[in-house]
Formats: C-alpha cells, structure tokens, sequence
C-alpha cells in the first residue's frame, strides 16, 4: 500500500531546503522551486516528495531545477 503523500507549510519548507521564503516564491516565479497546492482556501503547502526530488536534482547538478 503506498504512503499518503505529506505536505508542508512554509516553515517547514524553509527548514528543510535552507533557503529564505523571497528565494522559494521568486524560484516559484522562475519555475526553478517547485509549486505549492492549494489545502484550503487560505492555506499552501509543498507536496514533500516534490520537494525531495528537487533536492536530488540539485545535488546531481540539474541546472533547470536550480533556485
């Protein structure tokens, strides 16, 4: 069976990638940092797992991927 997917807040996601909120919503605009998803009618979050393959990415030197 697989695993619900997990999304994160924008504090968890500044924790986890290291980089400060302007740099996320700017690479957002760039189309470098993944999007968020709409939870609720206020509310965004990162779908983990996007966010881990982004992570991956960068670390094997995909340019596009880059913030």
């Amino acid at each position: 069976m697989n695993a619900p997917k997990r999304f994160l807040r924008l504090p968890a996601v500044i924790d986890l990638v290291g980089i400060k909120r302007t740099v996320i919503y700017d690479g957002i605009k760039k189309g470098t940092f993944p999007a968020p998803v709409q939870i609720s009618v206020r509310a965004v979050a990162w779908d983990e797992e996007e966010l881990v393959i982004w992570q991956r990415n960068l670390s094997r030197g995909v340019k596009k991927q880059a913030v």
